[in-house]
């Protein structure tokens, strides 16, 4: 599967995953759990990005950008009452995984640079779990697993799938077992196969495409939904 081919996936899913949340009405087995498709193979097509753009700083730049103009919209989704939360959207986990990853690689053949990288990127994950960030701390730790074995399939699957793993039977233990956090672990893991069919190839480039998609799904699903409507009295 190409980079175009994988970020077509994660966009159905995000849908997918978004739609219940403005829709209730469509909330079911589909829609609670395979919406978790879609974060794993953005986290990795964001690294992918990151190993072949041409200038890593107008990269982030371009996320900078996207998540700038996607804040309102993600803000305006996540106030309806079917969430009714804060945070900062996807966007700035990618650059706070990427830019984890880009100084681990920097640092790790230092003295020390293993460790001090592993360090950065723990205090970068904690940055974004407290500024609420979409995924915070697991979402920045996950976009580094598959930055970390990049030379690797088999690590990289085996990296990612322990990160993925440990979220979810640290939930277990922390808060009972419950079907609930099986399905969602089921269903994170479910790209990480997926992205092991990765044939290297970036496939058709419409990239400003996935930079307006993501806004724009979320400012209409806000002003369609029932619940926007009962606000304005439609």
């Amino acid at each position: 599967m190409s980079i175009f081919l994988l970020k077509l996936v994660a966009i159905f899913f995000m849908f997918v995953d978004h739609v219940k949340y403005a829709f209730p009405t469509t909330y079911n087995f589909f829609t609670l759990y395979f919406g978790r498709i879609a974060f794993p193979i953005f986290a990795f097509c964001a690294i992918q990005a990151s190993i072949h753009t041409k200038d890593i700083k107008k990269y982030i730049k371009r996320l900078f950008i996207a998540g700038l103009i996607s804040e309102i919209p993600f803000l305006l989704f996540y106030r309806l009452p079917t969430i009714n939360s804060f945070g900062l959207n996807i966007e700035f986990t990618l650059i706070l995984g990427v830019i984890a990853s880009l100084l681990f690689d920097e640092i790790k053949e230092t003295k020390f640079g293993v460790l001090k990288g592993l360090l950065i990127v723990i205090l970068l994950g904690i940055s974004a779990e407290y500024s609420f960030t979409d995924y915070g701390f697991f979402g920045v730790i996950l976009i580094f697993s598959f930055s970390i074995f990049k030379e690797s399939k088999l690590k990289t699957f085996l990296a990612s799938g322990s990160v993925v793993s440990g979220k979810y039977i640290y939930r277990i233990i922390r808060y009972g077992f419950d079907t609930y956090y099986v399905w969602n672990w089921v269903f994170t893991l479910v790209p990480i196969f997926l992205i092991l069919l990765y044939n290297g190839k970036k496939g058709k480039n419409i990239k400003w495409f996935f930079y307006i998609f993501y806004p724009l799904h979320l400012l209409l699903l806000y002003l369609f939904s029932p619940y926007t409507f009962n606000i304005f009295n439609l």
